[in-house]
Order: C-alpha cells, then structure tokens, then sequence
C-alpha cells in the first residue's frame, strides 16, 4: 500500500524525484505518475485507487500545477475522499490557490528554503497520528469497494471490524482527517446489515441510536471546524492585502495612510492565527515588515485655530501654544507622549498684542507667557506665570516705560521658580514666588541664554554691539558672576542646556561640557538643532521639512525623514527615541519614533557589557558590566510598556578590568587554535587544526575547565573561510555552537552530543534559552532568526540595525535580547501579543 500520493505539474519533476528519494531514504512508498499517461477512464480509476490508498495527499504547488486541470481532477478527489492534504509550496503560484489548500499552513521547500528541515516537517505532518490515518484510509478502500458494487450488502463490514470502526467514528470529533459521507453511510449500512441478521430490535436500535449520535457529533464538529478554517482563510486574505497595502509607492498620494493600515490588517491577522493556535511565522514576518515599512509620525490634531507662538518643555514632554479663538485667546498646554490637553489658560487680549513668547516647566507644573503690545502710544511688555492645571496666577508684570521693548528671549528655569527674559540685550529675572525682579549687575550683552537643569547657572550668548568676538558665558544665576567662558564662531541661533551638556544652535552646532569642553559637533544646513536629554543625538530641522537624527559619538545618521508639513518646533521626548515637532501654523503635534530595524526597547547606561542574562521567568533582563551591574522591569505580557530600569550600580569612573586574551597560541609546538571562546562558567571551548585537507583543516572542538581538558570531539573542515573558526557557549553555557557549513551544529557542553543543526547560512552569531527549547543565529548582514529546536521550525526573521556579540532569549517566549557591538541592548518582541501591542502604538484604536 502506498504511504503517500503525490500531485505535481511535470514541470516540477526533478523537484518530485528528490521528494521520492527522500521518501524512500525513509522507507516510505510514494505513488507518483512518471509515465504522463494522456488521461482516460482507465487511467483515472488506476489514480483514484492510488489515492484511496493513500494516507496522505501531497500537493506541490507551482504557478503549473495550479493551473493544471489533471491536478485539480485529482486534487477534487483527494478533498472528496477527506484525505489529509500536505501543501508543498515550490514555486510561487500565479494565479489564487485552492480554497482548500489555502487554509492549511503551507511547508515551504523553495529553492531559498533547506531542504532538510523542510522535508522533516513534511514527514511530521503525514506521521501526526498515524495511527488514526491508517485506519481512515482501510475504511475508505472498504467503502468505495461496496459504493462500486452497487452496495452490496454482502461486502459490508461485521463483527470486530464493525465495532472497532464504530468505535473509531465515535472519536472523529477530535482527529484529522474527518470520517467522509461515504464511510459514514458505509457505517450505518453496515450496522443495519448486522441487525437484520440477528433480528434483535432493541440491539438495532441501540447501535443505530450510538452512531447517530457519533455522526451527528462528528457534523457538529466539522461545522465547528468549518468555521474555524473560514477564520484561518480569512486571515490569510488580510496578510495578502497587508502586502498589496505595505508595497504602493510613497510618492502616490495618501501613500502613508495605506502603508498604516498594511500595519493595521497585518496586526490583525497575527491576532486572529494565534488566537487559533495555527503557526504565525507569514503573519509575524508580514508584520514586521509592515512596521519597517511604516513612516512611524503620529499627529495630533491641534484644531483649526492660527497657533501664534509654541515652546517645548525642555524634556519634551510638553507643548504650550498661545491662539485666538472667538472667545478670546487662550494658552494650551499638551502632553505630547498621549495627545491629551493638560490644560487652557485664558486671559484678556487686546487689539495692538503683536508679539508672544511661551515658556513650559519641565514638571508641566507652570506656564509663562510674554506679549508684546505695539500700541504707538502706549507700547508695553506683559509676563504671566500660570501655575496648572489650575491656570491659578502666579505671577503677573507690566514693564515700567524704560522696558517697553520686544523681548528677544524668555523661559521659566526647569523647576519653574524663576522667570528670565533678554530685554534690550539685558537680562531680567523674576522669583515666581515672590514676585521680585533683579538685574545683573554691570554690561551683560546677552542675546541668548538656557538655564541649567539644576537652576542655579545660566549660559548666555553674549555679543557687545559692534564687537567681532562672541562668547558663551556661563554664570551663576543669583549673581550674575562668570563661571566659565568660551568663544565661538558664527551666528548663534539659539542655546539649549541639557543634562549631557550644553548645546548651541550655530552652523555647525556643537555640543560643550558645562565648562566648555567640546563633545561633539554636527554639520547641517537645517533651521534648528537640539539635543537629546543623555545626549547621545543631534535632531535637526531642515528647511524641506526633513527631520534628521545624528549619533553624536559616530556622526552617523541615524533615521531621516520627510514630511510634508513645515515644522515651527522640534525637540526630543524623555524617552530619547522619538522626536515632537509643532507645525508652522499648528497644523498639528507630530511624534516620530525613530528608533530603527523594530526594536522594541534600545537599553542602554554606559560602559560596555559583559552578560546579559533574562530571569527565569522572564520579568527582568540583568546585565553585568565589569564597573558594575544594571538591571530592567520588563513590560507584563501585551501591556505595551517600556522596560524600567530597576538597579544601576555602574560605575563609569572605575577602571575596567583586563579581559583575558583568546586566539592563537604563542609557543612553538603549540597546536594551531582556529577559534576560542570563554563561557561565563570559566569553561574554555577551542577548535583546533588538525589535518590540512583542499577542503581545509579538520578540527576538534575540545572543552576545558580549570586548565584540564574534559571533552573533545572531532569534526570535518568547511569550504567557507572563517567558519571554520566559529564556537561560542550559549545558554547559560549549557550550550555550544560551531561553525558548518549550512549552518551552526548546538551541542551539549556536558556530553558535546549534537542537540540541533541550526540552517542558517552565514550564521555567525547564536543565543539560545537555558533549556534548549529555541535558539537565535545572526549572519553578518545583520539577519536574524529564531529558531524552535524539536521542530526545526523557524519562528521569527528580522534584520537588526547593528552588529551584535551575544544573543539571548528569555525562557518565557517572549524577548530576544541583542548585545551591540557599540554597547547598546536591543530588545525584540518575539510573542504575537508583545509584536502586536509594538504595532499598535502607531495606530488609532480599535486595534487588535
């Protein structure tokens, strides 16, 4: 009896001969038509038999099979017989597939996809419950053996083999593939040829009652089933429109809003396939590319009234804006990580108010606002500190006469207890609390000036008229003494004080230390700069609307990108990945995230790391540096927070440890080690050359521990230069990895038995959960793969945007951790919920 029936265009005939060799490595038998019989009825009976003795149907799927019509012949024979159906994908199809083919999860042996793995999964899915198909497949030959013979009631079943394929019926709900109208009605034939011969009603009865019962359930059943395969089609069509929606142009019009609804549907899919419990990897994969495809801005919309002034908070995490509405104008305040109104302070207006300034407390807990009113007669200055969400006065000022001139530059200190205004090229401060103004003593020029995060210094801009010299001036805010001083070239636009030093906006901006160290500087030809808060970017505006993101330590672009608005205002959110920009008319409030290649999180606190280690149950990511340790809260599953970080004992001043030297032997006589790797145990693993072949080295991986050397094992050379150097521990060092040539082998430390072969070629970098259920590899362009170690299967693919040198996963499924090359954690989301609740930031609820 054949094992398996095999449908294929004979386009795709070498393909099926190394299908049917690997079958039959296996001691399977395969039924497949080499001969390309012009059809016939005598040929069709001989392929129906075929597959009535089949236990599994394998359809292999090309753009030629698809549209052949003695495949589809066959295939409506397979469906109306029930026979388990294996969709082999080699070729992608033209043309729509099959209905019911298209249902099932598809085993992908492309030309790009291994073989080996990929024929494993097809020997998987004909072997589930063998059993149960075996005995599917001896009922069908029976009952199409009777529907021949006009149904002959003399080749009806009795005795044991009645009771036992009643039996068999009765647990159909629960198995693949269900009993068909044929078998059923060859069951009830069957049980009523019995009770005719023994004329016992009440036993008729009962047994009638039993398998009706039996196949009422079994239909109740696969109407369930129906609709269970319904929902999983249904989500298959939403990937294909996330793939039509992802690819449309960017310079088509409204190409954005499609691009977030690829990311909305895709988001959907992934959902509705893991809430059935079918495989995910195409919707996983859909998704993250929906997101990479995604231009990541989230707009507020700030309402149709002209907004006349706008000023970030200086962490910015707050918008103020001053606009005119019928009822008079009003000061806005936003939070723009939600969106929402914190508050509306409104006042009294006048006619001749020409010119506004605002300025925000970096706790949002205070607004000021400067008018200038232009009246020829009576031109005057009027400062209000609000305090909110109460809009209570704090502190209310109309200038004397000598002032009433426009202020060039005004903003509340962060914690909002003092007012500083340039007036005249002369500074004025206020205490909030007390209402007192005070002035520098003697000529200070300033023409622009931050205050410090701690409130106790301002840095000034200060120029005298008709002086060729401009300096940067750091004074101390309650006596106006110079603390430090610096010059500096071409026009300054404007000063920014964050906690990574001082930035001033000049061409080129350039980041100092607060005594006038330089850090960094970045070339732009852009109308702003500003700094993130730890001072590791650069934001600029530029003139086209493009927003462009600098690493200050490399110079490298990070992220750009183009909007079609003008932007009046940017500055960076708390979070340092994502920037707030104001619209030249208050068109609306953007937030960009700009963080790259779909990390969920980038971790990071300076120095550079040793180990990164999940706890067992996933909740925290510890990493261990040699000046100390850092540890994060990971988010609860699905809830869309950001990691929190919950001890930092780093110590950036301490001198870090030597780091033990790997590589080549220096002795003479030495055997020649193509490749070392410490684990953190203190176990040593080495390759070592043995024999030159053409094909290079044979090596042994040896394992040591304490100088003695516990395990060896040998191996064969690699054609690929620098494979064949490749282990590392992984896994808590339960684990090691070494190069091959399709891949990386896993074996045990313990034992060095072989555990899995990882198929990713290339792969030069692994991680790997302490247990051994799933691994990750990384290639050296940044690809990265997750892997479930039993099945072979391949869970999730992504390209990171840096280099790593470790990888970890945490035991519940959840997170991969990638180690940077230049010191930065990246974490992935690899569980549906998490990739999900990632997603659905950028879009408008409801989302899945």
């Amino acid at each position: 009896m054949s094992h398996v029936f095999i449908s294929y265009a004979r386009t795709d005939t070498d393909f099926v001969r190394r299908l049917h060799e690997a079958f039959a490595e296996r001691d399977r038998e395969t039924w497949v038509d080499w001969e390309g019989i012009p059809p016939s009825d005598k040929w069709m009976e001989r392929i129906h038999a075929a597959i009535d003795q089949a236990e599994a149907f394998v359809f292999v799927i090309s753009p030629d099979s698809v549209a052949s019509a003695v495949c589809g012949q066959e295939l409506d024979y397979a469906i109306q017989h029930n026979k388990r159906l294996v969709p082999v994908l080699y070729r992608e199809p033209q043309a729509p597939v099959r209905s019911e083919l298209a249902e099932i999860n598809y085993i992908f042996v492309r030309e790009s996809d291994p073989f080996e793995p990929a024929f494993a999964t097809i020997v998987r899915a004909i072997d589930t419950d063998l059993e149960w198909v075996h005995a599917h497949t001896r009922l069908l030959v029976r009952a199409v053996e009777w529907d021949r013979n006009a149904r002959d009631l003399s080749y009806t079943l009795r005795g044991s083999d009645l009771n036992g394929f009643e039996e068999w019926a009765a647990r159909a709900p629960d198995k693949e593939p269900k009993p068909t109208v044929l078998q059923s009605e060859y069951l009830l034939a069957s049980r009523r040829a019995v009770t005719r011969r023994q004329r016992i009603a009440w036993a008729s009865v009962a047994a009638g009652l039993c398998i009706a019962v039996g196949l009422g359930t079994v239909a109740w059943f696969q109407n369930r089933e129906r609709d269970r395969q319904a929902e999983i089609a249904s989500a298959r069509q939403l990937l294909s429109q996330a793939e039509a929606l992802r690819d449309i142009p960017d310079a088509e019009d409204q190409a954005h809003v499609q691009h977030r609804n690829s990311l909305r549907v895709a988001a959907q899919a992934l959902a509705a396939l893991d809430r059935l419990g079918e495989p995910v990897f195409d919707a996983d994969q859909s998704l993250r590319k929906s997101y990479a495809r995604l231009s990541k801005w989230v707009d507020t919309d700030l309402g149709p009234d002209r907004i006349l002034a706008s000023a970030f908070d200086p962490t910015g995490q707050y918008l103020g804006y001053y606009t005119m509405r019928p009822a008079g104008p009003v000061a806005v305040v936003r939070d723009t990580i939600s969106g929402e109104v914190v508050t509306a302070c409104t006042r009294t207006g006048h006619a001749m108010d020409s010119q506004f300034k605002l300025t925000v407390s970096a706790d949002g807990n205070r607004l000021g606002l400067y008018v200038y009113n232009a009246s020829g007669s009576n031109p005057s200055n009027t400062v209000t500190v609000w305090s909110l969400p109460d809009c209570g006065v704090l502190l209310e000022r109309r200038l004397a006469d000598s002032d009433r001139t426009a202020f060039t530059d005004f903003a509340l200190t962060r914690d909002g207890a003092t007012l500083v205004a340039i007036v005249r090229y002369r500074p004025l401060l206020w205490d909030v609390a007390t209402g007192a103004m005070r002035r520098f003593d003697g000529d200070v020029p300033m023409r622009a000036f931050a205050t410090s995060p701690d409130g106790a210094r301002i840095a000034a801009y200060e120029r005298a008229r008709g002086e060729r010299v401009r300096w940067i001036r750091v004074r101390d805010l309650n006596t106006g003494a110079v603390l430090h001083e610096w010059q500096v070239e071409g026009l300054v636009r404007a000063i920014r004080w964050v906690p990574a030093g001082i930035l001033v906006d000049t061409k080129p901006a350039m980041l100092y230390t607060g005594d006038g160290l330089e850090i960094a500087r970045r070339e732009t030809a852009g109308d702003q700069v500003v700094a993130s808060e730890d001072g590791r970017y650069f934001a600029a505006r530029e003139p086209n609307g493009t927003v462009t993101i600098d690493d200050v330590a490399s110079g490298d672009i990070v992220a750009q990108n183009r909007r079609d608005a003008q932007f009046a205002n940017i500055a960076f959110q708390p979070n340092g990945r994502s920037v707030v920009a104001v619209g030249t008319y208050g068109v609306d409030l953007s937030a960009w995230h700009f963080a790259r290649g779909g990390a969920y999180s980038v971790l990071e606190t300076g120095g550079r790391p040793l180990w990164m280690r999940f706890a067992a149950d996933g909740s925290e990511l510890r990493v261990e540096y040699d000046q100390g340790t850092a540890a994060w809260k990971l988010p609860s599953p699905g809830s869309g927070e950001m990691p929190v970080l919950v001890e930092n004992t780093l110590n950036p001043e301490a001198r870090p440890h030597a780091q033990p030297a790997v590589g080549l032997p220096d002795g003479d006589g030495d055997p020649l080690v193509l490749g070392e790797a410490l684990g953190r145990s203190g176990k040593r693993a080495t390759i070592v050359a043995g024999e030159m072949t053409r094909a290079g080295y044979r090596r042994t991986l040896e394992v040591w521990d304490g100088g003695e050397k516990h395990l060896e094992k040998p191996y064969g050379p690699v054609f690929e230069s620098g494979r064949e150097g490749i282990v590392q521990f992984v896994g808590l060092d339960n684990y090691l990895v070494i190069g091959m040539q399709t891949g990386l082998e896993m074996v045990a430390t313990a034992t060095l038995e072989p555990v899995a072969t990882l198929y990713h070629t290339g792969a030069i970098l692994a991680g790997a959960q302490p247990d051994g259920r799933r691994a990750a590899t990384m290639d050296a362009d940044r690809t990265v793969r997750v892997w479930e170690i039993a099945s072979g299967l391949e869970l999730a693919r992504f390209t990171a945007d840096q280099s790593a040198r470790a990888l970890e996963l945490s035991g519940d499924d959840r997170w991969l951790a990638a180690l940077g090359t230049e010191g930065r954690i990246r974490l992935w989301a690899t569980a549906p919920a998490d990739l999900i609740v990632q997603a659905c930031q950028w879009l408008e609820p409801p989302c899945p």
